[in-house]
């Protein structure tokens, strides 16, 4: 900056708001305060630069260049800013400087950790979509426990998945948003049909080989997120009655589709 070389002394500070940044070819500096610190020994060019951060700023520079916080630390944690605005602003509402303060993290770094707002959206989706997907593998083994009767399978099945959309508001609500959106299409509807792949190569065996299974999944999804999202906006109570409900309307609507029980054992 302004043609002189720095050396950067991080201290910690609580309570306190950024003023601005140093910029060199090599680093990004977020400053609160900055006092240059003088030397008659030292070359006229270079100056020692006392950076104060605030406590729940990223603070990435440690003693001799040493990270403190490393780059995946920070991905994730805007990763989790990014899906709590969407779930509060929406997706137009949900600016890189909204995320930034919700992180406590200089906006910059978001374009250190992401090619740009899309990616981060789409980054943030992943997530949603890894965890979601993570639940419905875990307990797809139910569908083929044949000493069960299959109504009563599918009902089990139904509640492992219902739970996790209900645990998770902020999860939820993004995931929802963003699955309905443009950016959905653009940039993750391939991945998501990937990433699913092996939940479709799982439940295939228990439809009936004309069923289009990768739509009946689709078919599912979307009722349980436009019953579960009623839920979350306060439009309906979290009751084991509506969750029954839900329930009927998904089984009644996809039944037919199912080869019955004992060739879904197979």
């Amino acid at each position: 900056m302004f043609g002189y070389s720095y050396n950067i002394i991080p201290i910690m500070l609580h309570h306190c708001h950024l003023a601005g940044s140093i910029k060199t070819p090599q680093i990004t500096v977020d400053f609160l305060f900055v006092r240059p610190f003088y030397s008659v020994c030292a070359p006229a060019q270079t100056h020692d630069v006392c950076i104060i951060l605030p406590e729940n700023v990223v603070n990435i520079y440690g003693e001799e260049g040493e990270t403190v916080m490393k780059q995946d630390e920070i991905r994730r944690r805007l990763i989790d800013g990014t899906i709590h605005v969407i779930a509060r602003e929406g997706l137009d509402g949900a600016s890189t400087k909204q995320i930034g303060i919700a992180t406590a993290t200089n906006e910059a770094y978001i374009y250190r950790c992401f090619e740009d707002k899309e990616d981060m959206f789409a980054k943030a989706f992943a997530s949603l979509d890894d965890e979601l997907l993570a639940v419905t593998m875990k307990h797809v083994e139910i569908m083929y426990m044949q000493e069960m009767e299959f109504e009563l399978r599918c009902r089990f099945y139904f509640s492992a998945v219902w739970k996790c959309l209900l645990e998770d508001r902020d999860g939820c609500l993004t995931y929802m948003r963003y699955f309905y959106s443009p950016y959905f299409t653009k940039y993750s509807a391939g991945d998501h049909e990937k990433r699913f792949k092996p939940l479709l190569e799982k439940f295939s065996p228990a439809f009936k080989d004309e069923a289009d299974v990768w739509m009946i999944l689709n078919h599912i999804l979307n009722v349980m997120l436009d019953f579960v999202v009623k839920v979350h906006n306060g439009h309906m109570s979290d009751s084991d009655d509506y969750a029954e409900h839900v329930f009927r309307v998904i089984y009644a609507s996809v039944k037919q589709y199912f080869r019955n029980s004992k060739e879904s054992d197979s």
